[in-house]
């Protein structure tokens, strides 16, 4: 089913990304396939086990816990070590890609301050090795925030484009180039992926923000109902923006981001089977449909 993924509804639509991404892909390849050959160098000495489980931020992770395997490693993502329930699970790797993290507090809406503000926090009291897993343009904030020798911090490379055509998708996936910085998942799995995880799960990989998108009737200003797994579905934060009295993004950027996302979980399932690994989506409720269950 994956390697046949809808990537597009037309072959006339399909040509006309060829010609017009022909450029781009030039571009990528001398700028990203370098950078790419040289992250997974790093990552050659990472201590493999047999299972990597990568914990997402949705609400059914909190249920899915239990179906972590002894001895795995695991992977988590955002926050998630701000949460004081979850911290017994000693993760062995994080991943921070979103802007908030490199953000002046002051800037950050309420609701986010205060969970990054306590995942630095929680990373400065870390006692067992982890690895932090950020882009190259965080690095500076990140080194000013944590002392601490527990943990390391790697860089992460990554497309600047967001291709659309399918055959360039097969191409790069070949190439075993990253995917753009468009969520902290799915750049964590392409990370397992590159660091040798011959068995990926997914737990918590919801990916079903589009049924928390909102219109206000009134003022058509759109919101999202967000639900972090820590939360129960009675406490739902309103959230229009991470950052204050910044615009809310349409629903067009909203929903065209969101699809997006879908096809960069197709084009991991196309490299898991390049790289004949396992990749399973273990989350008990997901919208993802190119990753097996």
């Amino acid at each position: 089913m994956t390697i046949n993924y809808q990537f597009s509804h037309s072959k006339k639509q399909e040509i006309l990304l060829l010609i017009s991404e022909f450029f781009l892909l030039i571009y990528e390849l001398i700028l990203c396939l370098p950078l790419s050959i040289k992250f997974k160098h790093t990552l050659k000495k990472i201590n493999k086990k047999n299972f990597l489980f990568i914990l997402g931020n949705g609400p059914s992770l909190k249920e899915d816990l239990k179906k972590i395997k002894k001895n795995s490693q695991l992977f988590v993502v955002n926050t998630f070590l701000s949460k004081k329930e979850f911290k017994f699970c000693k993760p062995d790797f994080l991943c921070c890609i979103d802007s908030m993290f490199c953000a002046n507090y002051n800037r950050l809406s309420a609701g986010v301050k205060i969970p990054v503000q306590n995942t630095f926090k929680e990373l400065n009291k870390v006692d067992w090795n982890m690895i932090v897993f950020i882009p190259r343009k965080a690095k500076k904030i990140f080194e000013s925030r944590i002392r601490n020798d527990k943990v390391k911090i790697i860089t992460i490379p990554s497309l600047s484009y967001d291709f659309e055509s399918s055959y360039y998708l097969k191409f790069l996936s070949y190439l075993k180039l990253p995917p753009p910085k468009i969520n902290v998942s799915i750049i964590s799995i392409y990370i397992g992926m590159i660091f040798g995880a011959k068995n990926i799960q997914l737990l918590g990989v919801d990916t079903n923000s589009i049924h928390s998108f909102k219109t206000n009737q009134n003022t058509n200003e759109t919101y999202t109902d967000y639900i972090h797994f820590s939360k129960s579905r009675n406490d739902v934060k309103k959230v229009k923006n991470k950052y204050k009295n910044r615009k809310a993004n349409s629903m067009y950027i909203r929903l065209r981001r969101e699809a997006s996302i879908f096809k960069w979980y197709a084009y991991l399932s196309i490299m898991s089977k390049n790289l004949n690994l396992i990749l399973k989506n273990k989350s008990s409720y997901s919208l993802i449909d190119s990753i097996e269950r």
